[in-house]
């Protein structure tokens, strides 16, 4: 069997989306991880695949790969894209949060954006943290890094992922750094 013809199979294998399913249960990132997999799997030499294939372990081969892409901190996957939800976490400073210091926090951290923070910066984090805050304020849907690169290529003209995962975590330093001075002045 070709590599090609092997990658086909792997890709309408129920036991593999169906494995995938469970590991990958949010679909914000379903998508990105598919696309980082496939590119893993094409970079693997063919006869690597027909091994796999053939002793019947491809798609637990695939799923492990998955799931380490997934769940690792340190897979090229995670620090492309997967969100780091407990950045945003991190801004809480106040050990017993409730609804009204988050929210304080949430307007802390706008205005550290529009007075502290390069205009395409906040907007980069605006999208990818707070847009999508939900009205109940307890849980994150970020936007992507890819929508984001989408949104933000016109004709010639692209932004790299590159650019907007430095941009964010520059941002995310200095809200923190901001966010923990100001914490700070008001305990004193």
């Amino acid at each position: 069997m070709k590599k090609n013809d092997i990658i086909i199979w792997l890709y309408n294998n129920k036991d593999f989306n169906d494995g995938f399913n469970k590991i990958c249960t949010d679909d914000n990132f379903k998508g990105d991880l598919m696309q980082e997999f496939y590119l893993i799997l094409l970079e693997k030499p063919g006869n690597e695949l027909r091994t796999l294939y053939y002793s019947k372990n491809l798609v637990y081969w695939s799923l492990k790969i998955l799931k380490n892409q997934f769940h690792s901190k340190s897979s090229p996957f995670y620090k492309k894209y997967r969100v780091r939800k407990e950045d945003i976490e991190d801004l809480n400073l106040i050990e017993n949060e409730t609804d009204l210091t988050r929210y304080k926090i949430i307007e802390e951290v706008e205005r550290i954006l529009d007075v502290d923070i390069h205009w395409f910066d906040a907007h980069l984090f605006r999208l990818y943290y707070l847009n999508n805050i939900l009205e109940d304020g307890n849980e994150l849907k970020p936007m992507s890094l890819r929508k984001i690169k989408e949104l933000h290529t016109y004709e010639n003209l692209s932004i790299s992922i590159n650019t907007i995962t430095k941009s964010l975590s520059k941002t995310l330093t200095t809200i923190r750094k901001k966010l923990k001075e100001n914490y700070e002045k008001e305990r004193d």
